[in-house]
């Protein structure tokens, strides 16, 4: 299993086991015990399932604060072999900021 953040042209290496990836989401979890996550969107294309997540807690303030990312997970026997995060979000991007797409494809 491995496991990888990608941020532009930069990938790195977050965990290479099982092991690794569960000492890091205790950690993570550890530090914002009001931590909670959930899918948004799941979509699949062969072994690959692409989500949206979102993550929410509690501010140093007591405010309640939410993020979105997008992550790919490849899947083989029925367990995740790879996943790649992106770089989270505080405001979701609206389609209309995506117009371009339209005239790359010819509509």
């Amino acid at each position: 299993m491995q496991w990888f953040s990608v941020d532009g042209d930069k990938t790195t290496v977050e965990a290479e086991s099982r092991a690794q990836l569960h000492t890091w989401l205790i950690g993570y979890f550890k530090s914002w015990p009001s931590g909670r996550s959930e899918l948004v969107t799941v979509d699949q294309a062969g072994p690959f399932l692409t989500v949206r997540e979102r993550a929410s807690w509690q501010n140093k303030a007591g405010q309640p604060t939410s993020q979105q990312a997008m992550a790919v997970y490849e899947i083989r026997e029925d367990m995740i072999a790879r996943g790649w995060s992106f770089p989270a979000t505080r405001s979701q991007v609206g389609a209309k900021q995506f117009g371009f797409a339209a005239k790359i494809i010819g509509h």
